[in-house]
């Protein structure tokens, strides 16, 4: 497909609404709820489980598209390598981390201390491992051969 096509248009687009919605969702949104005065810990801690449940599904519909999208359309180069790392990276997230954060979450909202950990700060870079991708994807041309 050629790069000025209606449909390589409209993956480009997606890929960065996507990589809006990770930035704004992840970066913006999860600590400003914190800033709330009139609400307890545990009540900002479920509104971020649904903020996060909204921002997983929505990636769960985007992410595999524009791999699909990018794969099928036979793209190459950035392209395609964002569009398929940024889904990777979605997919190490969700299946290697999140099941942590999600116990650690459950035990916070109880009132309990799941004590240190790593896992946010893993995650954090691997939502800006993940916006760079979708960048990258969106903004690749195909080289000129």
């Amino acid at each position: 497909m050629d790069d000025g096509s209606p449909a390589w248009r409209v993956h480009a687009g997606l890929c960065w609404f996507s990589a809006g919605l990770v930035a704004c969702g992840s970066f913006l949104l999860a600590p400003v709820k914190f800033a709330a005065q009139l609400s307890t810990l545990p009540q900002l801690l479920e509104v971020g489980r649904l903020q996060f449940l909204a921002l997983h599904t929505a990636q769960w519909l985007l992410l595999p598209t524009l791999a699909a999208w990018a794969y099928l359309g036979r793209a190459s180069g950035w392209r395609l390598a964002g569009s398929v790392g940024a889904l990777a990276l979605f997919v190490v997230q969700m299946g290697a981390l999140q099941p942590e954060l999600d116990r650690r979450l459950a035990m916070q909202i109880l009132g309990e201390s799941p004590g240190p950990s790593a896992h946010h700060t893993v995650y954090g870079i691997l939502e800006a491992l993940k916006i760079a991708c979708l960048v990258a994807a969106g903004v690749s041309r195909r080289s000129k051969g």
